[in-house]
């Protein structure tokens, strides 16, 4: 049988290859390698055995050593397998012995291993036979190295694969670095020890064929990276935010698909984590895990290359359910009219899908889905200090309520409370509740209105109603807004009855102040 070439002159190889290559540009642990290393596939041609395998590099604290991982999967039905009686029963099982040898540049031989590594036996009634999974962990010097891996089958020396290639290894000082991402088949909790356990976790390697391919009967995505050094960065004040997020190809974040942690700085801080899957359609996608200081500089970021199968999914880039909200402020706010409330709130700052998004989860009427939806609103604007970016809308928020609220109406859905929150309050505000023969009216100037940096903006309101405080929004010159040439006739219409459509300019009244006024000027 043919064995699979991890780096194989494929797309999706490339794209990995790009993401290693890219990593290493960044202040993370870089890791290049040469496009020999581990093709292992090339040199199997018609030898019948099955061996994949994957790397991660690490780093421990205690030694401030980096180290090398080697992960080797074996498909067993593949090797000459060995007869056993127990039991009445017959079980088999087959072994591999595995040679790896690391030097430096110059020749010097760092490590030197051999291995025999026996699989778990299975019997003839077994449905699922077993894999054999074998880790190493190689503490190196920083620098680039040679590397050396022969697998063989222990009961049929004629079976044999070899590989080589080189790789770099280097943590950079006083800086924060991230460890490669390992995808994971599994996890659990363990008191062993061994180079498969990490963090008190036993870690399962997703070692791939060729890629990293999640069919549709894979429903979770599983991970585990460590950060170091956040202790020494500089450009830290005692704290950061760690995001963990699904991107698509083209660099698009996901939302559904995001997580944010604050955390102190440490030396190292593992992490382990996973992803439900099950709605995330077919295409290529990267796991991606990003360090930022308070200031939204990005100090770190790794990323790892992935591909979903799942026909007939559709992705709903901004739904909420994936968000993690426990432990944050939103988690605090427990009930559902308040939180109803406050994501009213947020029309005004919110794009058209996020419109969408919150009548649904209002209406869903789901607690928890309500404070994923709204932690996640004020973490995609500040990450690392969600709650105070709310605290200040909150303030703005209450604001308008007082000024512009009505007995039927909250003062952020009453069209002027709507515009100061979305561009903020006005440079110039020219009022006229009482001008004789025209409503009660409201002109209000920006200088510089963003986020389009439109100069001298005007937005006209009218209360039609007299006896309340409601304001509609009349006319405006911002883009996007409600336009209305003939604003000035509608001021009037209710002293003033005039059906010619192309007159915009009332009669002269009487106090009438509408063409000369503080903001327009005399005209």
């Amino acid at each position: 049988m043919k064995t699979k070439n991890k780096y194989a002159a494929s797309g999706s190889a490339k794209k990995a290859m790009n993401t290693i290559i890219t990593a290493s540009a960044t202040k993370t642990l870089s890791v290049v390698l040469a496009a020999t290393f581990m093709a292992l596939g090339q040199m199997a041609l018609g030898q019948g055995m099955e061996v994949f395998m994957d790397y991660g590099i690490f780093n421990s604290t205690a030694q401030n050593q980096p180290f090398l991982e080697i992960y080797t999967r074996v498909n067993t039905q593949t090797l000459q397998l060995q007869e056993y009686k127990k039991d009445g029963l017959a079980w088999y099982g087959g072994e591999v012995a595995i040679y790896t040898e690391v030097s430096d540049t110059m020749g010097n031989v760092e490590y030197s291993d051999a291995s025999r590594v026996p699989g778990a036996l299975f019997s003839e009634r077994d449905s699922v036979i077993p894999q054999i999974l074998d880790a190493q962990r190689i503490a190196l010097n920083p620098g680039w190295k040679d590397i050396k891996i022969r697998v063989i089958d222990f009961h049929d020396n004629s079976k044999k694969i070899s590989g080589a290639g080189r790789i770099h290894i280097n943590l950079p000082e006083n800086q924060t670095a991230i460890s490669s991402l390992t995808l994971l088949e599994q996890y659990g909790p363990t008191d062993e020890r061994g180079p498969l356990v990490k963090s008190g976790y036993r870690l399962i390697p997703f070692v791939p064929a060729s890629e990293h391919y999640y069919p549709q009967e894979l429903k979770t995505l599983n991970y585990y990276f460590e950060i170091y050094q956040t202790d020494r960065d500089a450009q830290l004040n005692g704290r950061y935010l760690l995001k963990t997020f699904i991107a698509t190809e083209d660099n698009f974040i996901i939302n559904a698909y995001s997580k944010f942690e604050l955390a102190d700085v440490s030396p190292t801080k593992p992490s382990l984590g996973r992803f439900n899957i099950a709605d995330l359609p077919s295409g290529d996608y990267y796991l991606v895990v990003q360090v930022t200081n308070d200031q939204g500089e990005v100090l770190a970021e790794k990323k790892r290359f992935f591909r979903r199968q799942n026909p007939g999914a559709d992705l709903d880039t901004d739904k909420p359910e994936a968000i993690t909200a426990s432990n944050t402020f939103a988690h605090s706010i427990n009930s559902i009219d308040t939180l109803s409330d406050y994501i009213n709130s947020l029309y005004p700052i919110s794009s058209i899908p996020e419109r969408g998004q919150a009548d649904r989860v209002i209406a869903m009427g789901d607690l928890d889905i309500m404070q994923r939806f709204f932690y996640g609103f004020w973490a995609n604007r500040n990450a690392f200090e969600p709650e105070k970016a709310w605290a200040a809308y909150a303030q703005k928020v209450e604001y308008v309520n007082k000024k512009y609220g009505t007995r039927l109406r909250k003062g952020y859905n009453a069209d002027r409370g709507r515009v100061y929150l979305q561009y903020g309050p006005p440079t110039d505000i020219d009022g006229r509740p009482y001008e004789p023969s025209a409503y009660p009216y409201e002109i209000w100037r920006y200088y510089t209105l963003q986020p389009n940096n439109q100069r001298n903006v005007i937005f006209v309101f009218v209360n039609k109603e007299l006896s309340t405080n409601s304001y509609e929004l009349l006319h405006s010159t911002a883009q996007g807004e409600i336009n209305n040439y003939r604003w000035q006739m509608e001021l009037y219409e209710r002293t003033q009855a005039d059906n010619n459509p192309d007159r915009e300019d009332p009669l002269d009244h009487f106090g009438s102040s509408v063409n000369d006024n503080i903001i327009l000027g005399p005209r």
